[in-house]
C-alpha cells in the first residue's frame, strides 16, 4: 500500500505496511522520509467549502523523521502530526496523527504505520451517490456502520451493516422478482415468505439476474457468505473484514438495481415519445 491510499482510505488503529517512504544511508545512518524531493503525496478529499472532491496538499514540505544512527537492533515508535490544506479554497484543513514503528536489526529496516487520530473523520466515499441509494433512516444506519468501520470497531460495523441488509432485503427481492424469469420469480416469492435474512438470500442467491451482477460477480452471494455465520464466531478484526465486504456488496447491488430502474424509465420514455410522434 502507498501512503496516499493509506491516508485517504485506511481506518484508525489498523497497522499497514507502507511502500517507498524509507531509505538507508551508508554507515548505518537511517533517514526516513515520506519523499525526499517532493514531500508528502497530494490527496483527493471532499472539501465542505468547495462542495466537491479537491486536491489537498501538505501545508509544510518537511522531512518526516530526523536522521539518526544505530548499529544495533532497535524498535522505535514515533508519533507525528500531518496537516493538509485544500488547494481550491486554502481554508479547509485535514489533520492526521500517526504512529510509525521502525524495526531495525542492523541490516534490514522494517516499517509499519497506523493512524491514531484524524480530523475531520474518515469520509464516506461517494457519499452523494450513497444518499441516492438509501432513505434517510437507512443512510443513518450506514453512517453509523461506517463510523465504526473507520474506527476499526469490527463488531459494531458488522452489526450495523447487517441491520441495513435486513432492512433492504425485501426491497432487493422485489427488484429481483421484477427483473427475473418465471423460475426466478417463484424463488423470489418463496424467499419473501422466509423470516430469516440469511435464509432469504440462500434461496435466491444463485439465481440473481446477470444484469444485477457487478462485473460478473454475484454480490448477493458475497452478502450470503459474509452473513451466514454469526458474529459471535469471529474476532473484532475478522468482523471488520466481513463488514467491509457487506458494505461493498450491498452498495454495488443497490447501485445496479437503481441503474436498471433508470434504464427501464429511459426506455419507457423513448417508446412513449415515439408513440406520441406517430399520432401526430
Amino acid at each position: 500500500m502507498n501512503l496516499k491510499d493509506f491516508l485517504e482510505k485506511v481506518p484508525l488503529y489498523k497497522w499497514e505496511n507502507i511502500n517507498g517512504i524509507v531509505y538507508i544511508e551508508p554507515n548505518y545512518a537511517i533517514g526516513a522520509f515520506f519523499d525526499q524531493k517532493e514531500g508528502l503525496p497530494a490527496l483527493s478529499l471532499y472539501c465542505n467549502k468547495c462542495e466537491d472532491r479537491t486536491t489537498f496538499n501538505e501545508i509544510e514540505n518537511k522531512r518526516f523523521f530526523d536522521r539518526f544512527k544505530s548499529k544495533d537492533h532497535f524498535i522505535i515508535n514515533i508519533i507525528k502530526q500531518l496537516e493538509y490544506e485544500c488547494k481550491g479554497c486554502s481554508s479547509i484543513k485535514q489533520q492526521y496523527f500517526i504512529i510509525v514503528q521502525l524495526n531495525y536489526n542492523g541490516v534490514e529496516l522494517k516499517l509499519k504505520i497506523m493512524k491514531i487520530g484524524q480530523y475531520p473523520e474518515l469520509q464516506i466515499l461517494n457519499e452523494t451517490e450513497i444518499i441516492k441509494l438509501l432513505d434517510k433512516k437507512d443512510f443513518e444506519i450506514y453512517r453509523k456502520g461506517f463510523r465504526c468501520e473507520s474506527s476499526s470497531f469490527g463488531i459494531g460495523a458488522y452489526a450495523y451493516y447487517r441491520q441495513l441488509v435486513e432492512d433492504k432485503i425485501d426491497y432487493i427481492l422485489d427488484e429481483i422478482y421484477k427483473s427475473g424469469d418465471s423460475d426466478i420469480k417463484k424463488l423470489a416469492e418463496k424467499a419473501r415468505l422466509e423470516k430469516n435474512t440469511t435464509k432469504k438470500i440462500e434461496i435466491i442467491k444463485d439465481k440473481i439476474p446477470e444484469k444485477l451482477k457487478s462485473g460478473g460477480q454475484n454480490t448477493l452471494g458475497l452478502l450470503h457468505d459474509s452473513l451466514s455465520i454469526g458474529l459471535h464466531n469471529w474476532t473484532d478484526e475478522e468482523c471488520l473484514t466481513k463488514a467491509e465486504k457487506i458494505r461493498t456488496a450491498l452498495v454495488l447491488l443497490l447501485k445496479n438495481i437503481r441503474e436498471e430502474k433508470e434504464d427501464e424509465r429511459e426506455i419507457a420514455k423513448v417508446f412513449g415519445d415515439l408513440a406520441n410522434s406517430d399520432k401526430k
